[in-house]
Parts: C-alpha cells; structure tokens; sequence
C-alpha cells in the first residue's frame, strides 16, 4: 500500500477538530450545546413527574439545579463553555449522589440490615429513582442499566464539571434583597443549601461541600494523567496557527500584485523566481511578502506571457500549500514520535490507555493507521516531512520562540497542576529544537556533514521531494 501526505484542507479540518477526535477514542462523554442543556433542565421537573410517584424532597433537589442555571448567563459564545461545565456539574452531582443513597454499601450498619432483610420489597437499585431516569436518560442521553454504575462518564469531564460548580459557588453576585445591592456568595442565595430554618448558611455549605468534595476527590486521581494528552493536542494547534501566520497569504499577494504581473506579462516581459523582487518591489506588497511569495516560484520556470497568467498563480499557490502540508505533517510526525515514547513506558493503566489515544488520533489524522512503520515510501515522507520542518523551525526561530513562549496561557483550560511535558519545554526553549529534529531523524549521532547535506536537500530540493 503506497502512502501519500494527506492534502492541505483535510490536514487543516482534522487540526481543527483534533479534540474531538481524541475524545471520541478516550470514549468521553460527548457534551451538548448549551441552549439545548437549557431547554431540558427547564423540562427536568416535568421529565420527574411523568414517572410515577413524587417526592418533596426530590423536587428540592430540582429545584437547586434550576436555581443554579437561573444564576447562569444566557446562551452566547463567550459563556458557553464554563456555564455549560457548571450546570453539568449540577446534574452530575445529583446523578452520583444518588448513586451514593443507592448504594447498600455507604449505609449505616443498622440501616443496611433494615434493608437486607427487606429485599424482598425493596431492591437497592438506582433503577427504582425516577429523578435518577430524569437526569440520565431524559436530560444526559445517558444509556443507563437495569443496576447501578451501567453508564460510564469520564473522571475529566466529571472533575472539571463538578469543579466549576463548586468554584461557581463561592462567587460573587448582586444581592437582589439589599437595597445596598451588596455582593453575596452564590450559595446564600440557594435555598436547598441554606434552608430556611434560619440556620448559618456556612452549615449548610458545609455539609453540601462534603458530598461535592467526594466526587471531586473520586476523580481526581485519574485528571492529570488525562489532561496531558491534551496539552499534545493544544500544542499541535497552536503550532499550526503559527505555521499559518508565518506562511504568506499567497492568494491575498497574489490578488494584490494581480494587475501589474497581468501587465508585465502583456508586455512579454520574463518573471522568473530571480527576477521576481526586482520588478514587483513597491507594488502594494511588503518586502517581507515579496521575500516568502519567491520561494513558491518553481526554480528555472520562465513565464513571458498573458497566455501564462493562471499558469503563473496556479504554481505559487500550489507550492505554497505543498509546503504547508509538508509542514504541518512534520509537526504530526514529530509529535506522534514523542507520544509513542509515552505510551511505551510503564506508567498507570489510565495514563498507557489516554496515550494510546493520542496515538491512534495523529496516525489518524496522517493517514497511516493501516501502513506498516517501516513502509518506505512513509519513511521517506516522515524524513522530508521533518526535514522541512526542521528548515521552517531554523528560519523562524524569533517568531516561533514568541509565540511559543506564551503557549502556557493558552493551555489554562485543562492545566490544574504541573505535568511534566519536555516536549513543550524543549519548544519554549528553542535552543534544543536542533537536537529533537536530529534524533528524529535519526541523526543524533551523525556527523554535522551529513546534516547540512540533509538541510541543503531539503532547502534545494524542497519541490522534488513534493
């Protein structure tokens, strides 16, 4: 089976949806649109009662969900993501606590021989809740099972979910009943917390954090070693931004300089790569563009001619985009080398099967599942592949180095605690990029001859290699 580099738009769409990729083979759980979340949980206490029976105690307990996502903003992009973790962090937490009252194990001694003698009449199963089916299956889509602990969500969405619930409510909001309008803590405001006995509200917080803290806690252990694999993918999409950034925009040049290259070539005046820079300097294109626009121009390709002018735009716009698949492809390889690294080594079951994970999504996305590692056409398109990267890492080493060196911030989304990631760090620090590259290539311990005659092929040839 012959292997080709997938093109540049499909390259580009994977990139873009490489988490969901990734978390379509972690089994995640797949979250729902926000407006959507809304709509139901409204519906929740509807979705209770067309079961049989009813529970005051229970319509308490939806009524707190309710109130949380009353204190939610709207739907609209910049909200979304957070409100939506935080009103899952509700459902989920009702959804485990009565996982919890369900479970014969966690009851008093006393009570759990009431109920073993019982059985017969009451079957401790979660199948018997209806506020349980309410949330799972009505609300959640969740597959739930004729016994508890049927469905499966994982520990990173679950800790993160609960997490922003509970940093949710310790925030403060205006208090509607002060004339001062002074700000509360979200929680004094949540009758199902702070009950209306007149009792501290801190005591009721208390004893609603002990539940909560559990289920954060039970979770937890799992989190870091789930979250790494996707500082992976944020790094590969940042990367690629900037790889986008640096790389002109070959068709908005092009758009620009249209009108004088159309009238030097009515005039039958030679464009060739040498040549380019000279005739079309102060035509509306920095110097800059006009310096990485020539090395899209086919070394040797004379074009004299009006006949000649889609001819001329089709071949810069096509090694532009060869270039930036070769590019963005040495960067999957190169990360794909790193990760398989990680998922050799011994570490814990979670770790090894997140790991495994990652792999399979950027062999995905490369397109070389089914190609056995050692095929040779892959081997010469993963050398040329991190060759040209390697060249594009060297020539833009201060752009790169910026960018990167405030990549942590981009990573605040999943980071909760330091994970130890030496690719990152070597990229932060591109002082040691040259060593990465050499390895990868299988040149760590060759001589520095062979690779400047390894940079030469990449830079001279770069468009016979495509």
């Amino acid at each position: 089976m012959s292997y080709e580099l997938r093109n540049l738009p499909t390259l580009k769409k994977s990139t873009e949806e490489l988490d969901k990729i990734l978390n379509n083979k972690l089994g995640r759980f797949e979250m729902p649109e926000y407006a959507k979340l809304r709509k139901k949980v409204r519906a929740l206490r509807a979705y209770y009662t067309d079961r049989e029976g009813a529970d005051n105690l229970r319509f308490d307990q939806i009524n707190f969900i309710v109130n949380i996502m009353t204190k939610l903003p709207l739907p609209g992009k910049d909200s979304d993501s957070r409100a939506r973790l935080i009103l899952l962090g509700a459902l989920f937490h009702r959804l485990e606590r009565l996982e919890y009252s369900y479970d014969v194990n966690q009851l008093p001694a006393f009570k759990s021989w009431t109920m073993f003698f019982a059985k017969q009449v009451i079957t401790l199963e979660t199948s018997n809740s209806r506020l349980y089916h309410a949330i799972g299956h009505d609300i959640l889509d969740l597959q739930l099972g004729e016994k508890n602990k049927e469905y499966s969500i994982d520990s990173l969405t679950m800790y993160d979910s609960c997490n922003a619930l509970s940093k949710f409510l310790t925030a403060k909001i205006k208090s509607s009943s002060e004339s001062s309008a002074k700000e509360v803590e979200v929680y004094t405001k949540l009758k199902y917390i702070c009950d209306e006995k007149g009792q501290d509200p801190k005591t009721g917080k208390k004893v609603f954090d002990k539940g909560l803290k559990r289920i954060i806690n039970l979770h937890k252990e799992d989190i870091a070693r789930m979250k790494a694999v996707h500082y992976f993918t944020a790094f590969v999409k940042s990367f690629v931004e900037k790889i986008e950034t640096i790389c002109v925009d070959v068709n908005s040049v092009l758009e620009t300089l249209e009108r004088p290259i159309n009238e030097a070539l009515e005039q039958g005046t030679e464009i060739t790569q040498s040549n380019f820079k000279e005739l079309f300097k102060g035509k509306g294109v920095t110097d800059a563009d006009l310096e990485k626009l020539v090395r899209f121009i086919p070394e040797g390709n004379t074009y004299n001619s009006i006949n000649q002018a889609n001819e001329f735009r089709k071949d810069v716009v096509g090694w532009s985009e060869a270039n930036q698949r070769y590019l963005i492809s040495g960067l999957y390889f190169f990360v794909l080398d790193e990760v398989k690294q990680r998922a050799n080594t011994n570490g814990s079951a979670v770790s090894r099967t997140s790991y495994e994970a990652l792999v399979s999504t950027l062999k995905e996305v490369l397109g070389i599942e089914l190609i056995p590692e050692d095929d040779k056409q892959l081997l010469e398109k993963k050398k040329t592949s991190l060759a040209i990267l390697h060249q594009f890492v060297k020539g833009n080493k201060n752009e790169l180095n910026l960018e990167l060196a405030h990549f942590p911030s981009k990573l605040k989304h999943f980071k909760e605690e330091a994970i130890d990631l030496p690719l990152l760090n070597n990229f932060k620090c591109f002082g040691t990029i040259d060593d990465i590259l050499k390895e990868i290539l299988g040149l760590h311990n060759s001589t520095k001859a062979k690779l400047e005659e390894i940079k030469s092929q990449a830079s001279e040839s770069i468009f016979a290699a495509i």
